[in-house]
């Protein structure tokens, strides 16, 4: 029938539809209940909305796609075993500042905090933008706050990560900064009673040196498949090796919310100038003054 798709498997038709995209999801969904790496031939250049598409139908699985090869079916599938201890899942949080459509490429599974801004509360991120909060500081009447996520939703994530995955390495912001690591450290516990599970790492840093360590760390799982251990111990690496930078216009609202650590000491002279933050041993130190 024209404009019909056939899912076939060993010469039976399963399902049928209009959409080749969601046709081939329920052929592989509804047959293949193991965890599978899928490589899908595909008869013609996908383009990249199909191709995130598919990922998205797919999630469940590791998916290869390979063009050409065929002449009359617009896919080919293969299906093979996963070797389990492989499936390592990363996990952050919204303070790596990761932009969301890298850390979907990457599968990054990213936590938010909580943003509180005079009587509301919001999802880092996800209810409002860094942008958006910078326009609302000026007219504010509290100075806005955060929290950290709470173990209860760390405990959400895992386990509806491991209903996916075998293990999952947890990289979070510096402990002395938030509360967030110890969050993740308390459902980690909760989630290893019985088998460890969850491993998760201080990184000591912020922002896009947590952000690099996810990314690198997400990209080497996926292309060298090393085990949990190996990733705790590149995390950790990285987060030594990393330099954090950072300027503000201002001190105000970093002394106002406690995230200064000992620079507190330094305030009185630097709210004239703008200072250039940086990382040491997991506090915000001035690095540099500039007028």
């Amino acid at each position: 029938k024209k404009d019909m798709y056939f899912g076939i498997l060993d010469k039976i038709v399963h399902n049928t539809g209009k959409n080749k995209l969601e046709v081939l999801n329920s052929l592989i969904n509804d047959n293949i209940k193991e965890e599978k790496f899928i490589t899908i031939f595909s008869k013609d250049k996908l383009n990249n909305y199909e191709v995130e598409e598919i990922e998205d139908l797919l999630s469940n699985y590791e998916i290869e796609i390979i063009y050409g090869g065929q002449l009359l079916q617009d896919f080919l599938i293969s299906a093979e075993w996963m070797d389990k201890k492989m499936k390592i899942a990363v996990v952050t949080d919204s303070t790596s500042d990761i932009p969301e459509n890298i850390a979907k490429k990457n599968k990054i599974n990213v936590v938010p905090l909580n943003l509180h801004v005079e009587n509301k509360t919001y999802l880092d991120n996800i209810d409002i933008s860094a942008d958006e909060l910078y326009k609302m500081l000026p007219f504010s009447n509290v100075v806005p706050t955060t929290s950290a996520p709470s173990a209860g939703t760390f405990i959400e994530v895992y386990e509806k990560l491991l209903k996916s995955y075998d293990q999952i390495i947890s990289i979070h912001i510096s402990s002395k900064l938030s509360l967030t690591h110890d969050s993740a450290v308390n459902a980690a516990k909760e989630i290893n009673k019985k088998k460890k599970l969850v491993e998760v790492v201080n990184s000591e840093t912020a922002s896009m040196a947590l952000g690099l360590t996810a990314m690198i760390v997400a990209d080497t799982i996926n292309k060298k498949h090393i085990n949990i251990d190996e990733a705790k111990e590149l995390s950790k690496n990285l987060s030594e090796r990393s330099t954090f930078l950072g300027m503000v216009p201002s001190l105000k609202y970093l002394v106002r919310g406690g995230r200064i650590g000992k620079a507190k000491g330094f305030v009185g002279s630097l709210l004239k100038f703008k200072p250039i933050l940086t990382m040491e041993d997991g506090e915000a130190h001035p690095s540099v003054r500039v007028r």
